[in-house]
């Protein structure tokens, strides 16, 4: 019994040893998770900065390629996709093994609005191989984007933004649409057509972004109407038109002319505003400062005539 007992004892006794062993080997081989987070809650850069990158932070060496997707959105409803700025880095976002920092890079675009900072947010949503901070405030940053275009004293700016319009809040991609802006003068309406779109005295045809076109003080003193061509796309589009310049400065953002919308059934045609009446530096509602301006919506808008 005794020498029975010593052997059982015994095979106990190597046994609690070579669980000691593997508890101890599988610590020491415990790969540590790694959390993301952004290094800094909020930035702001001059639309003239360029390329900027927003950083950010591993807890410790990734062992293996992280997957990051990351969302944005703005916190005003100007800032758009494709108007404003641009995405260089994808989503997901791959941080290679071995990395403890990455950058989420973005390009600014240096357009010629006039208008108030935009504000762009960016949000952590998941990982694969790591994990997002449970800190809500490190896994949110916002970026602020200075405008940084004045008013000239010289001339009336007349700018147009516009959005597709959906159900989502989030700001939508306004490259999958094109608007183009005109000033034009020596239109003709007749009763309440134009029938003729008169002579481009300057137009702003982009296929992406913001339009933005001018009537200087050395321009020809004519009567003039502002034309805005929905060229190409699918969708609804709201849009703003605004004018900066001579009397409609009054404030930072200018005046708003317009707030209107195309329907998808309306690509290649145009609406017309006005008529506005220039006289060396001055630039007036109607063909004097009492009237009103007048809304000409007409089909199959190719460009100025």
């Amino acid at each position: 019994m005794k020498r029975i007992n010593l052997i059982a004892n015994a095979g106990l006794v190597l046994m609690v040893g070579f669980l000691y062993m593997l508890s101890s080997c599988s610590k020491g081989n415990v790969t540590p998770v790694v959390s993301i987070k952004f290094s800094s809650a909020q930035s702001s850069y001059s639309e003239s900065q360029g390329t900027v990158n927003i950083a950010l932070n591993l807890s410790s060496k990734a062992s293996q390629d992280i997957s990051l997707t990351y969302a944005w959105a703005s916190a005003d409803t100007a800032t758009f996709l494709g108007g404003d700025f641009n995405f260089i880095s994808p989503t997901p976002l791959v941080i290679k093994a071995g990395e403890t920092t990455a950058n989420i890079s973005i390009q600014i675009i240096d357009d010629t609005q006039i208008d108030s900072d935009d504000i762009l947010k960016l949000t952590l949503v998941s990982a694969t191989n790591a994990v997002i901070t449970g800190t809500a405030s490190e896994a949110n940053h916002a970026m602020t984007i200075t405008n940084n275009d004045v008013i000239s004293p010289n001339r009336v700016q007349i700018d147009l933004t516009w959005k597709m319009v959906s159900s989502s809040k989030t700001p939508d991609d306004i490259n999958t649409i094109n608007l183009d802006l005109y000033a034009q003068y020596d239109v003709v309406v007749t009763g309440n057509q134009i029938t003729s779109g008169g002579t481009s005295n300057s137009k702003s045809i982009n296929t992406s972004g913001f339009e933005t076109v001018y009537v200087n003080a050395t321009d020809p003193d004519k009567v003039y109407y502002i034309a805005i061509s929905y060229t190409a796309g699918t969708g609804k589009v709201a849009m703003a038109m605004a004018l900066n310049g001579w009397e409609y400065s009054n404030s930072q953002n200018g005046a708003n002319v317009a707030l209107d919308y195309f329907l998808p059934s309306e690509v290649t045609s145009a609406i017309f505003y006005g008529p506005f009446t220039k006289l060396n530096t001055s630039f007036a509602f109607g063909r004097s400062v009492q009237t009103q301006v007048l809304r000409f919506r007409v089909g199959d808008f190719t460009g100025p005539h």
